[in-house]
C-alpha cells in the first residue's frame, strides 16, 4: 500500500474552505486539536457511511424488484377478476333471455 503525503496547509484556500471547516469541527469536538486524528476519523466515517449507503442501495433495488413483481401479479389478478366479472355478466344476460317473463 502506498501512502501519499497530505499537506493540510494546501487546504488553506477559499476553494477548500468547507473541508477546513469540517476538519476544524471534528478537531474541536473529538480530538482536542489533533488534525491527524480528525482526518483519520473523517476518512473512517466516510468509508463506513459509504458501505452503509451501498447496503441500503442494494436493499432498495431488491425492494423495487419485489414491488415490480407484486404489481405485475396484482395486475394479472385484476385482469382475471375482470374477465370473471365479464363472463358472469354474459351468463346473467343468457339466463335473463332464457328465463320466461311473467
Amino acid at each position: 500500500m502506498e501512502l501519499k503525503i497530505i499537506n493540510l496547509r494546501d487546504l488553506n484556500s477559499r476553494e477548500n474552505q468547507d473541508i477546513v471547516e469540517i476538519i476544524n469541527e471534528v478537531m474541536n469536538q473529538r480530538y482536542n486539536h489533533s488534525a491527524n486524528k480528525a482526518v483519520q476519523h473523517i476518512i473512517r466515517t466516510y468509508k463506513r457511511q459509504e458501505s452503509e449507503i451501498n447496503k441500503l442501495r442494494t436493499e432498495l433495488q431488491k425492494l423495487k424488484k419485489e414491488n415490480d413483481l407484486d404489481k405485475k401479479e396484482l395486475a394479472e389478478t385484476i385482469h382475471e377478476l375482470l374477465q370473471g366479472i365479464d363472463g358472469f355478466n354474459k351468463f346473467l344476460t343468457v339466463v335473463n333471455k332464457l328465463t320466461p317473463k311473467k
